[in-house]
């Protein structure tokens, strides 16, 4: 079952994990980088948050969520998607691994 989740919840929960590298920030967007190792600790905490992820799953995305996505550069593959909806307003996370198979990005935002 998916929770509603505040963005401002969200980026606090995101930032007190932390980034190796951080890319940007605002009221609304979170963007940075972290170490593989720290990715059980970001699934738990965007599970407790979100519930189930989105992607990947054998459902299929909302439409609002899978719009507000693909203004940032939507997901694919190994990726990984968290999201719902606040407000009429889309919240959302997107984890991006590199081919490094040691980095991950993490985007977040509201929208």
């Amino acid at each position: 079952m998916t929770r509603t989740v505040q963005f401002g919840e969200l980026k606090a929960e995101m930032l007190k994990i932390g980034f190796e590298t951080p890319r940007g920030e605002s009221d609304t967007y979170l963007e940075g980088v972290f170490v593989k190792a720290q990715l059980p600790d970001f699934l738990k905490k965007l599970e407790e948050l979100f519930g189930p992820a989105l992607w990947p799953s054998d459902q299929k995305i909302p439409p609002a969520i899978d719009k507000v996505i693909k203004e940032f550069g939507g997901i694919m593959g190994k990726q990984t998607l968290f999201g719902g909806e606040v407000n009429g307003r889309v919240v959302f996370v997107m984890l991006w691994p590199w081919n490094d198979g040691v980095h991950i990005t993490l985007k977040a935002g509201e929208k």
